[in-house]
């Protein structure tokens, strides 16, 4: 019996209840087979009740005994139990038995467990290289995929594709994350965030929407839901650069440059954003890139050829809410901005530092990273792609935070992230260069996505004993072979009561 068959105690009262109560729906089709049941059913001292489920579509006591693949103990009227199958229509119904009295067998109820490309395992993947007992119970989001998997890389759940979502074409959808409140959010050219059921609780204003001519929102890389109900994502604008200013950067939004969109003093740059939406999708607070910039040490970022290189490329966010703090990374730059929120002042930046006529060396902790993110003891963490050392593979670091102007942020630990034996003869025909993902596990453990085109899995403790590693992979039939699947994050839940959220919101969102 698959562990993932959770008891919900909730007590209701006996009387027949409404065909709305029962769930699955009668007829409905699931993109998941961790499935709740709900039913009427109250326990008492000498009453027992179980599930029957058959694999099939039946409607007689025969075939319907024939074909049963569950059988599972009931001990309240709510419960999740793990299918066996996606693709597949299942009959189920509970029976109840008291002492001295004939078993009470409600009618039969149907319903399917629908099949696509994603979790079907003879197309997709995620073989486990190293299986782990302390997390067995926990799962994961792999947005490579749009999947939800066991620790043992069984498919539990999917995406559906749906045009409203903007998942039934070729356009990228990434940064699928578990929220507290039980829901998922992600992002394309929209911000969604969805119930497992993957109807629509909330979602943003597109990207590229213009306002007063201005191309704004952009979202790219960061989305994440807040404790206070607001979401707040990464985007970006494009700006115009007065050349003409030849001892600090000015930047002019591209709404009010107006005729000087012609002018060749003016070059125009992509700046970062942050913007913060209510849970009415009004835009409630925002942060621009130029309010860091204007004017700082990046007017001496370089080209190889002289020229000003101001292409800093933002690639991640994080917000400290107890504290008031944002976090923003930049790749090309290899830079962390601290900010205050809301104010959106400055308080500390970690990173190289550039000067007239000093040549870049490099920060020497970290180089074109991505996720970065704080601990529970308040220090700095952040997957490091480690562009700037060809050859070798990335690194997690973590960083102790200055606590005075005098001191600087110093590396506390870092560990190489691990290629598979058989490609680390080859380690120079790996790319790292995009994507990769950190995440603070119960007890201090990390978990990690190793970037877009290697992205083997892991969960590695502060011994750093790996506890458990896989790698996704699909079918190239072509080639007759397995290999590497392409993910730009992960993330992953271990508690038992962040997963019955989860599975129980749909219910809730009714």
């Amino acid at each position: 019996m698959y562990r993932y068959i959770i008891v919900i105690v909730l007590f209701l009262s006996m009387p027949s209840l409404s065909q709305g109560q029962i769930l699955p729906k009668e007829g409905s089709h699931l993109n998941y087979r961790l499935v709740g049941f709900s039913f009427p059913y109250q326990k008492n001292s000498s009453s027992h009740c179980y599930i029957e489920i058959a694999r099939g579509n039946f409607n007689k006591e025969d075939s319907f005994s024939k074909s049963i693949v569950k059988n599972v103990a009931a001990n309240s009227s709510k419960m999740i139990v793990e299918l066996p199958y996606f693709g597949t229509t299942y009959t189920w119904r509970t029976v109840v038995t008291e002492t001295g009295k004939s078993p009470v067998k409600s009618s039969f109820h149907h319903f399917t467990t629908d099949m696509v490309p994603n979790v079907d395992t003879t197309a997709t993947r995620v073989r486990i290289i190293k299986p782990t007992e302390k997390y067995k119970d926990a799962c994961f989001l792999l947005d490579g995929a749009l999947a939800i998997y066991d620790m043992n890389g069984r498919p539990l759940w999917y995406l559906p594709a749906k045009e409203e979502l903007n998942t039934t074409g070729d356009l990228e959808t990434r940064d699928m994350n578990f929220t507290p409140q039980g829901t998922i959010t992600f992002m394309n050219k929209q911000i969604f965030e969805v119930d497992y059921s993957g109807n629509i609780l909330w979602k943003g204003p597109e990207s590229n929407s213009g306002r007063g001519g201005a191309m704004r929102e952009n979202f790219h890389h960061e989305f994440t839901r807040l404790k206070n109900g607001h979401y707040m994502v990464l985007g970006f604008e494009f700006v115009y650069w007065d050349t003409r200013q030849t001892n600090k950067l000015v930047m002019v939004s591209e709404a009010n440059i107006g005729a000087g969109r012609a002018d060749t003093n003016f070059r125009r740059n992509r700046i970062g954003t942050i913007y913060e939406y209510d849970n009415q999708g009004k835009e409630v607070w925002s942060w621009h890139g130029t309010q860091y910039f204007n004017g700082s040490d990046i007017f001496y970022h370089m080209m190889p050829d002289g020229s000003h290189n101001l292409f800093t490329h933002d690639n991640a966010f994080y917000f400290d809410e107890q504290e008031g703090t944002i976090y923003i990374s930049y790749k090309n730059i290899s830079r962390i901005v601290k900010i205050k929120y809301p104010e959106g002042t400055t308080i500390n930046n970690y990173g190289e530092k550039y000067a007239p006529g000093v040549p870049e060396a490099g920060n020497g902790i970290f180089c074109s990273q991505h996720c970065c993110r704080v601990d529970h003891e308040g220090n700095l963490f952040l997957f490091n792609n480690n562009e700037c050392k060809p050859g070798e593979t990335p690194t997690i670091v973590v960083m102790k935070q200055p606590k005075t102007p005098k001191e600087k942020i110093s590396k506390i630990w870092e560990y190489v992230c691990p290629l598979e034996e058989a490609d680390k003869k080859d380690s120079t025909n790996y790319i790292f260069r995009t994507g990769g993902s950190v995440q603070e596990l119960p007890d201090g453990e990390i978990f990690s996505c190793m970037s877009t085109e290697y992205s083997k899995l892991f969960i590695v403790n502060k011994n750093k004993e790996v506890l458990w590693s896989a790698m996704p992979e699909k079918w190239n039939p072509t080639k007759n072979a397995w290999e590497r699947a392409h993910s730009f994050k992960a993330n992953m839940i271990c508690s038992r009561k962040d997963l019955e959220k989860l599975v129980w919101s749909s219910e809730r969102t009714k």
